[in-house]
């Protein structure tokens, strides 16, 4: 290899070593027979005459104190007068320094980045790092080489995980490498200051809150009203009354797409819920009447006018002693039987004939009358008269 492309020369060393009057020749008579000698020391360039007939006997002349790695072009025992020029570069010792650590001590002749890591048997830019200094910067004796190489990372982002080859000496930096930019919420297990291990597992993980607004569904209550107006047992649905509506609002959490936590932040009652209303009966029970006696022939209508209402009135004094609210087997002014009075009551009376007025009950009267006759009341119509 060249000296001159393996670094700089360093001027300083040599020049007062290879003075021609240091060497006490100046005074010794030069013959036709001695020979005239380029010596290039780091750079520095040298002329003398010398009675040595080698190379090396022209270097123990000068006294320069070579070391073992230091390299002279060409070699010690070739003879003095096959040379012009004589080229010495002096070696120099650099660590190399890998991931913070001394890993090799390089000494050579050379002077430059790209010379210690060619002795060492590393280059960077084949694995994709990088030195500092950088490959063509000059070095000098007991400098160091800080020599960066890609570390094994491990990304974990976005559902994916992936092996990656990184440069970057921090977190944040790797994060910007692969082209990853994080969310205002987005979170990462590692510090983003933190340096890059060699196998490290970076996790992000994706942060997003977003609101929820769920309805939810206010059942109605059921209330219970007592009626006497009902018999016991018996129930009655007054008002079916109706659900109400509630509308909840909810900041959510979210991991990777994935619900992790949510939190009530609002809540209003849209619709209030309608309570149902069931009456339920307290009055005694109606004894159950005898079924009521089948219908006897209708007897042929009799040439007369319809009977005026004080004949109903006499009737009723005889059936039940004129009041016209009695209950019991039979209802009514008139006694009328349940099933009967069903049959033949006017349109909007009561259910029993004891809740309906007399103008009612007689209007009954006359339809039992005109279908059954008089005999309906075998007795009391014989007492009045009527038959």
């Amino acid at each position: 290899m060249s000296p001159s492309a393996n670094r700089p020369r360093l001027r300083s060393r040599t020049r007062a070593a290879v003075s021609l009057v240091a060497l006490g020749l100046a005074s010794v008579p030069l013959v036709g027979w001695s020979h005239a000698v380029e010596v290039a020391v780091d750079g520095d360039v040298l002329h003398t005459r010398t009675y040595a007939t080698t190379v090396g006997g022209v270097l123990d002349e000068l006294g320069l104190g070579l070391g073992p790695a230091d390299q002279v072009i060409p070699a010690r025992d070739v003879p003095l007068e096959q040379v012009d020029t004589i080229d010495i570069d002096r070696a120099i010792t650099v660590d190399v320094a890998i991931a913070g650590a001394v890993v090799r001590r390089v000494t050579a002749p050379v002077g430059s980045v790209a010379g210690i890591l060619t002795e060492a048997g590393i280059d960077v830019r084949d694995d994709g790092g990088y030195s500092t200094p950088r490959w063509t910067s000059p070095i000098e004796d007991g400098d160091t080489i800080a020599v960066h190489l890609p570390r094994p990372v491990q990304l974990q982002v976005d559902g994916t995980v992936r092996e990656v080859r990184t440069l970057a000496t921090t977190v944040g930096a790797l994060l910007i490498d692969a082209g990853i930019e994080l969310g205002p919420d987005d979170t990462v297990d590692w510090d983003l200051a933190a340096p890059v291990m060699p196998g490290s597992n970076v996790t992000v993980e994706r942060v997003a809150f977003d609101e929820v607004v769920e309805d939810v569904r206010l059942e109605r209550d059921e209330v219970e009203r007592q009626s006497g107006d009902l018999e016991r047992g018996e129930r009655r649905v007054e008002t079916e009354g109706s659900d109400g509506l509630r509308r909840d609002t909810y900041r959510v959490e979210r991991v990777d797409g994935d619900e992790v936590h949510r939190e009530l932040i609002d809540s209003e009652v849209v619709r209030e819920p309608v309570g149902r209303v069931v009456l339920v009966g307290t009055a005694a029970p109606h004894p159950h009447p005898p079924p009521a006696p089948a219908p006897k022939p209708a007897p042929a209508p009799r040439a007369r006018s319809a009977p005026g209402d004080d004949v109903w009135d006499r009737l009723a004094r005889c059936e039940s002693g004129g009041n016209w609210a009695t209950r019991g087997t039979y209802h009514g002014g008139l006694q009328f039987h349940p099933d009967t009075w069903r049959a033949n009551k006017p349109a909007g009376a009561p259910t029993y004939a004891y809740e309906a007025t007399r103008e009612q009950q007689i209007e009954a009267g006359r339809w039992v009358q005109r279908s059954q006759g008089w005999e309906a009341w075998p007795h009391c119509s014989r007492q009045i008269g009527v038959r």
